[in-house]
């Protein structure tokens, strides 16, 4: 069975491949490894905490959107990585439910989506 944060992905991905406006990718950075393998994705880069959905918005602005089901909680990596990037100007919000991520991204100009 899908988990909620994973049926909310899948929502929104449908909604971003009709209406983005901007460059967009997803970050497969969760998920159960074997030991061999997380080693190697470490090695390459592959950092904690990276949003789940990235965003280059027209005016060239990075944004980052984390997603969690409604009782989802933060990691420490995740507020972190988060912290970092508003330091930096970029954009980063995390959404609770497929109406928090659409009213994020019209926000940022990635979408523009009337409900």
């Amino acid at each position: 069975m899908a988990s909620p944060e994973h049926a909310l992905q899948v929502a929104l991905i449908r909604l971003l491949d009709r209406s983005c406006k901007c460059i967009w990718w997803a970050v497969p950075n969760g998920g159960l490894r074997d030991i061999r393998t997380a080693v190697r994705l470490k090695a390459e880069g592959v950092t904690r905490g990276v949003p789940d959905l990235c965003f280059v918005l027209d005016s060239g602005r990075f944004c980052g959107l984390e997603l969690k089901a409604k009782k989802g909680r933060l990691s420490v990596e995740q507020l972190a990585f988060g912290t970092k990037l508003l330091s930096t100007g970029a954009g980063w919000n995390v959404a609770y439910s497929l109406d928090e991520a659409i009213d994020i991204l019209n926000n940022w100009g990635a979408i523009n989506v009337r409900r």
